[in-house]
This record gives C-alpha cells, structure tokens and sequence, in this order.
C-alpha cells in the first residue's frame, strides 16, 4: 500500500490528545479452527478516526468482535479501551454494528430512552434520548415503531440508540448501509462533529467515499491481519496528481504537464510559464486536473480489489 506503513501498527505515533484504545498483538479464532486475525496492533487518540478496508472476507467485521469481545475466540494479546483509569468501559464505548439491534414493537424514543438506560444514570437518560432525537434528526419518526419505519430511517435510529450515551470511542460497521442521501448526509456531518470533539472511531465500509469523507486514518487488513496502517492523506498524497493541458502546437498535438495547483493564483502562473516557453499561441484544446481519490487508489491495489461496492 503506497503511503501505508507494514511495520508500525499504529495510527499515529505522534498523535496528541487521550488515548482511547490500544490493541496489541492481537489474535483472533472461531472455536478450534485456524486463527482468522494475528498480530493485530493499533492504537487510536482522541480525534482520530480509522477506516478499515480489505476484501469481503478479510476480517474487517471479525476485528470489530474481537477488539469488543463480542464473540469467544482471543488468542493471545491485549486490548485497552477507552480513556486510561476509566473505570466502567460502558461509559465510553458505543457499538453500531451492522445488524439492526431495536425492539421492533417499541417506538424509536421508546428504543432510546431504553439504550440510555442500561448505560446512564436514571437522572440523564431522558435528556440523552431527547438529544439523540434531536442530533440524528428522529423527531419525525420518534413516536412511530420501529417495524413501520423504512430501512434508512431503521439503521439511523440504531446508530442513535447505539451513541445515546455519547461515549468517547465509537465502532460503526458499515453505517452508511441503507441510508439515503439525506440520511447519509445528516451521518457523515455528526460523525466529523464527534471527531472535532475528540471522540475517536473505528469505522468498516465497501464505500470508499464514506472512508475518505469521514476518517484521518486507514488500516488495510488482508490475510488475517493489518497488512497497512497510517493517514489518510498519506495513502492519496502517494499517488500522482497534475494540470493537464491538450494543445494544438504548431508541431502537432502536444500535452503539458504541471503539478497539480493548490489555486488559481498558482494555475495561472503555470499557464503564464507556458506561455513564454511559446504554447499560448497554439490554443488550449482542453484542460483538467488529475487526481486519485480511494475509490480508484483500490482499483489499482490487489491487496484491495474486491473491497468495494461498485457505484449502479
């Protein structure tokens, strides 16, 4: 993976702020079969977010259930979660997986005030609801059951019933599934406002644009275990971006390349320097700024091909 470290295992090492999980070589397997993750070690800070790739089958929803314990299957090393000397770890870690988990007869304020209430205080679960109803936008659908609401509206009340408690580390495994734009939307704007808070997340999705909307960091996990770890914007910057200009020269066609301007100021110079090398005259046929975003960084890598879910 270009821009990934294979040796560190960590987000960050130089990251400031609480440290709100630490995995350290962690193994993972299902009853006596061989192990399906080893030697996984991360560690996540208070505002950092980890997106988590790899393809169907890789363990991207495995490591979620061994990091929490979810399922019976550690093999071997340690998992610290949330801040240290914390105490009760319900506090601080909030779990949305991927199977809706409501009442289905209860309604969606019903289905809150029941999640705040096996976290918090009595004297807080009613001001957690209201604000959970008001934070994911549910005051529509608060008094309806859940088995009448639609599939987007039935996955955001679960990840709002997953956070009542607003807790500092948050796992969401495929979050934006099933979720129109607006609904998606509304998600992606809490999830950046968490981060500027200071929680920190681990997040899976086969969207790369949630990964690159939403995370500072990525982890690749192939094999059975994290194979890439490092920011996000290490894994785009190492990839090739430029100013492409199609001319009609008088020589015949010809094409000029320049990095790729951070403003217009510096894509006018680019075309001014053009211009004294003798191309101005020769007429523009076409311009375009090339870049890679993570959808097509993963077309390229075949430790990543397969992770995705293709655009209708």
């Amino acid at each position: 993976m270009t821009g990934l470290t294979r040796d560190s295992g960590t987000p960050t090492d130089q990251a400031t702020g609480d440290r709100l999980l630490a995995v350290t070589d962690l193994s993972f397997a299902y009853g006596d079969s061989p192990p399906v993750l080893t030697g996984v070690t991360l560690r996540l800070r208070a505002g950092e977010v980890l997106g988590v790739l790899g393809r169907n089958g890789a363990g991207k929803s495995t490591l979620i259930n061994a990091i929490l314990d979810i399922v019976p299957g550690r093999r071997g090393g340690s998992v610290t979660l949330g801040p240290e000397g914390s105490g009760d770890v319900r506090r601080h870690v909030g779990v949305a997986g991927q199977r809706v988990s409501l009442y289905k007869k209860l309604t969606v304020a019903e289905n809150l005030t029941h999640a705040a209430r096996l976290v918090l205080p009595r004297r807080r679960v009613a001001a957690a609801a209201e604000r959970a109803v008001e934070d994911f936008g549910l005051a529509r659908v608060a008094r309806t059951p859940v088995h009448r609401l639609s599939g987007g509206w039935e996955r955001l009340s679960h990840i709002a019933a997953s956070f009542v408690h607003a807790p500092r580390l948050r796992f969401l495994d495929e979050p934006t599934s099933a979720l129109d734009f607006e609904t998606r939307t509304r998600l992606v704007a809490l999830m950046a406002r968490w981060r500027r808070d200071g929680d920190a997340m681990i997040v899976t999705s086969h969207y790369p644009e949630d990964i690159e909307e939403t995370c500072t960091h990525v982890a690749v996990v192939s094999g059975g275990t994290v194979v890439g770890v490092g920011p996000l914007r290490d894994l785009l910057g190492g990839y090739h971006s430029e100013l492409l200009a199609r001319i009609d020269g008088e020589q015949g066609p010809l094409t000029l390349r320049a990095p790729a301007p951070g403003t217009v100021a510096q894509a006018a110079e680019t075309f001014a320097r053009w211009a004294g090398e003798g191309h101005a005259a020769s007429g523009v046929e076409s311009v375009r700024l090339t870049s890679r975003n993570l959808r097509e960084i993963i077309s390229l890598d075949p430790e990543l091909q397969g992770s995705v879910v293709e655009h209708d």
